[in-house]
């Protein structure tokens, strides 16, 4: 399969599709950004699971993911949506190390490395994603411009989800239009840690990927 080969073209494909339908879809829509979200990690999985360990561990958060998604929305609670975030965290969090880890493995620097690379900046968006969700979920406070999430309904959970989605990646590439702000020092915390997560990783990204051309114009002369 060509998602073995070269799992990287389908990790982003799937990844650029997905937040690119999601705020669509979720204007038209109100309430299914939850369901969207279990196709990207579908999509992770099936792209980077290459490893039993892997594939069963992603398989389980996925399936723990679905679980509390169904439950909360036919029974709201708020800590049902706290251990949701949670899982969502775990997953993107070890989607990227495995992703990053099978980046810088490769030996020479080809179209698969380079839509890798693309990829996991997208997975660092989404982890702050549900970073932030966790940290607004347990202190609604913490953002000015989110809606209140004190109430455990969940197409305001979605709403408030996708607000976090724009948010994360404002951030990340250091834009920071400024219609939504950190309060808490925990808000502020993370969004300059994303911040500084972007700027880094772009500059070690660029001098892996030169310096593993290098090696290949060394070993072809």
């Amino acid at each position: 399969m060509t998602s073995r080969k070269n799992p990287f073209y389908f990790l982003l494909g799937g990844l650029l599709v997905a937040l690119l339908i999601t705020p669509v879809v979720t204007e038209r829509f109100p309430g299914v950004a939850g369901l969207l979200l279990i196709v990207t990690l579908l999509i992770a999985a099936l792209s980077l699971s290459a490893s039993k360990r892997m594939y069963r561990t992603a398989w389980a958060l996925i399936a723990t993911n679905i679980v509390l998604d169904v439950v909360g929305r036919f029974h709201p609670h708020l800590g049902i949506h706290i251990a949701e975030a949670a899982v969502l965290s775990a997953f993107f969090v070890l989607a990227t190390l495995f992703a990053f880890k099978r980046v810088l493995d490769g030996e020479y620097v080809d179209l698969n490395r380079i839509a890798g690379a693309i990829s996991i900046y997208m997975l660092l968006g989404l982890i702050w994603t549900s970073f932030y969700f966790f940290l607004s979920l347990i202190d609604p406070q913490a953002f000015n411009g989110l809606p209140n999430l004190s109430s455990p309904d969940w197409k305001l959970m979605d709403s408030a989800y996708m607000d976090l989605l724009y948010y994360s990646y404002v951030t990340l590439s250091t834009l920071g239009y400024g219609d939504i702000t950190p309060v808490s020092r925990a808000a502020q915390a993370l969004s300059y840690l994303e911040a500084i997560c972007g700027v880094m990783y772009v500059a070690v990204l660029v001098a892996a990927l030169v310096g593993s051309y290098g090696n290949k114009r060394v070993a072809q002369a």
